[in-house]
């Protein structure tokens, strides 16, 4: 009859925006330096998973529509919208890889053709966070996490991030609600002046 006691749960991490707006500000000098910029600006703006990017082919992305198609867990499809400027650069990344003789579907490939690995996209954003953050852990997810809590921040309906993320009930996107929370709370704690710490 005794209750055990609540493991505390782990809020995710995520960029503040001001660390964000970093990867904007970098110009490619080269097909790699290209290909690794939209891949953390697609993982950012559209909140994948690092499994739904590598899984990205050709067919999935509608440059003129603005939109990309995603196959995520339990072979569930979405449409996710993409920003005018994300999608001109997805499509002279996709034109750009011909030059590297691309043959296949796969969109985010190595110099030689053939599909990055997991291993390397993982390489790929450590080394970009590497320089925008000094958190522990840099990985794809970080982005997702941003995404979301930075679509809520700046007020978006919690149902439209659920949708956009991929998630099969609400109480998954509902973590963000408490970031959003935690931080309110920060910020009072900080400037209420009945608050004395």
């Amino acid at each position: 009859g005794i209750a055990k006691p609540k493991k505390p749960s782990v809020l995710p991490q995520y960029l503040e925006i001001s660390q964000a707006e970093q990867m904007y500000l970098e110009e490619a000098t080269d097909w790699e330096s290209m290909r690794n910029g939209v891949i953390i600006k697609l993982l950012y703006e559209t909140g994948m998973r690092r499994s739904e990017l590598l899984g990205t082919k050709k067919s999935d992305i509608d440059t003129n529509k603005g939109q990309v198609r995603v196959l995520g867990k339990r072979s569930k499809v979405r449409v996710i919208p993409l920003s005018p400027t994300l999608s001109a650069e997805l499509d002279q990344l996709m034109r750009e890889n011909l030059a590297v003789s691309a043959t296949g579907q796969a969109v985010f490939i190595q110099s030689n053709g053939e599909p990055l690995t997991t291993f390397q996209l993982y390489q790929v954003v450590k080394k970009k966070l590497t320089q925008w953050t000094t958190m522990r852990k840099r990985s794809p997810h970080i982005l997702r996490h941003s995404f979301a809590s930075h679509m809520l921040n700046q007020g978006a309906d919690l149902n439209v991030i659920k949708e956009i993320l991929g998630h099969s009930s609400l109480a998954a996107t509902q973590v963000y609600t408490h970031l959003n929370i935690e931080k309110l709370k920060g910020i009072h704690r900080l400037l209420h002046p009945r608050n004395e710490d």
